[in-house]
């Protein structure tokens, strides 16, 4: 077979192919029955056929923002099927209301998320000053502290200048007393005292006074001696 045949054959082939083509474009003379859509006598409209059904799938519609009551929110879509969002529940995240929008901005940026009550509640975890007025028993648990402190001291002695007053706002208070018992006649223990403390002890005595048992320190054989003459 020569390349003139072989050429002449191509081109037969591909001119047919063109015609078949171009006649199920016309719709003329082509066999669109076993096509399952409606229009089967041209190819144009059956195209043009599945392009529409290709619209209306699911998810291939138009959807757009319907009504917006800030209770509901309608969705609306091009092929008719609507859909309403609810207002947010505790059981169903729908819309969301204006009070937990304005929380929702108050937030701060990078915020974590909460801590237990505990770590909340335990001051240690605080930074910065809280005034007093916002400790709702700060008041009580400070009256408390006193109270434990102060127990039960009468009305004068209940503050530290009461006491301080009362000790003669002496800082040696306890060194001072003790100097003052020492000055002090014992009656429980023997003590050591000179001639002067024992005539002044006797004096302040008043029973057994220098008038009654004379100076204690008195040379009394001396006087027995100076009687014999």
């Amino acid at each position: 077979m020569s390349l003139i045949t072989n050429l002449q054959d191509l081109a037969t082939r591909i001119a047919s192919e063109c015609k078949s083509i171009r006649t199920l474009t016309n719709g003329n003379a082509a066999d669109l029955a076993a096509l399952n859509t409606v229009a089967k006598s041209n190819l144009v409209a059956a195209i043009n056929e599945v392009l529409a059904e290709l619209n209306n799938v699911e998810g291939e519609t138009n959807l757009a923002l319907g009504t917006n009551d800030q209770t509901s929110l309608v969705i609306t879509s091009s092929n008719g099927t609507d859909v309403t969002i609810s207002a947010a529940t505790i059981a169903l995240a729908g819309l969301m209301a204006a009070t937990d929008k304005s929380k929702l901005d108050g937030i701060a940026a990078q915020a974590t998320k909460n801590q237990t009550d505990a770590h909340l509640l335990d001051r240690a975890n605080h930074t910065g000053t809280q005034t007093t007025g916002t400790i709702s028993d700060f008041t009580s648990a400070v009256n408390t502290l006193i109270d434990n402190v102060i127990g039960a001291a009468p009305e004068a002695l209940d503050t530290l200048q009461e006491l301080a007053a009362a000790l003669g706002d002496d800082p040696n208070f306890a060194a001072t007393v003790n100097t003052a018992l020492s000055n002090r006649l014992r009656f429980d223990a023997a003590q050591t005292l000179s001639g002067i403390q024992q005539t002044q002890a006797q004096d302040n005595l008043q029973v057994y006074s220098r008038t009654q048992i004379g100076d204690p320190t008195t040379n009394f054989v001396t006087s027995f001696e100076a009687g014999l003459v």
